[in-house]
Order: C-alpha cells, then sequence, then structure tokens
C-alpha cells in the first residue's frame, strides 16, 4: 500500500504520513495506530520523535496512559449520558403504560 493509498484509506494527512514510507512499515503502523485512538497531530509527532530516542519507553508509556485515561473518562462520561437517556425512554414508557 503507497502513502497516499494510506492516506485516503484512514483519512491520515498525506504530509502527516510523507515522513514515513514503505521502507519504515513499523513506524507507518504505529503512526496509523496513533491516529485511529484518537492522537492529535502534534501528540503523534511528539510520540514519533520520541520513538527515535533511547530510553524513552517510560515517556512513551505515559503518553499512551494519559491517553487511556482521558478515553476511560470519556467513555464513562457517555455511559452516564446513556444511563440517563434511558431513565427518560423508561419514564415515558411508564407513562404510556398508565394510560
Amino acid at each position: 500500500m503507497t502513502i497516499e493509498e494510506v492516506s485516503r484509506c484512514c483519512g491520515i494527512p498525506l504530509k502527516a504520513l510523507q515522513e514515513y514510507d514503505d521502507t519504515d512499515p513499523e513506524h507507518l503502523s504505529v503512526l496509523i495506530t496513533l491516529h485511529e485512538i484518537g492522537f492529535e497531530r502534534a501528540e503523534i509527532e511528539t510520540y514519533m520523535r520520541l520513538m527515535e530516542k533511547e530510553d524513552s519507553d517510560g515517556q512513551r508509556l505515559r503518553i499512551l496512559d494519559r491517553k487511556r485515561r482521558g478515553l476511560l473518562d470519556e467513555i464513562h462520561f457517555r455511559e452516564k449520558q446513556l444511563s440517563h437517556l434511558d431513565y427518560l425512554r423508561y419514564s415515558i414508557r411508564r407513562e404510556q403504560n398508565k394510560k
């Protein structure tokens, strides 16, 4: 798959992919994964720069942990919204059954 195809397929701007080509499939795979899990371009660039450094595992884990916590917070928020939505649906159905 060419970089242009990856750009179209994954919705990643071509400019962001141009740094990585078919000779570096591991980095390209990481870049795509970071994009798919919601990293912003600046976050991706920081992470990719850290990949080039030795002894950056701790920093990269902190970045991933921070993103994970953010996603969990979002999930919990959405679960709360669903709970409220379900309560409203339940209330309407309960009123309908009284009629």
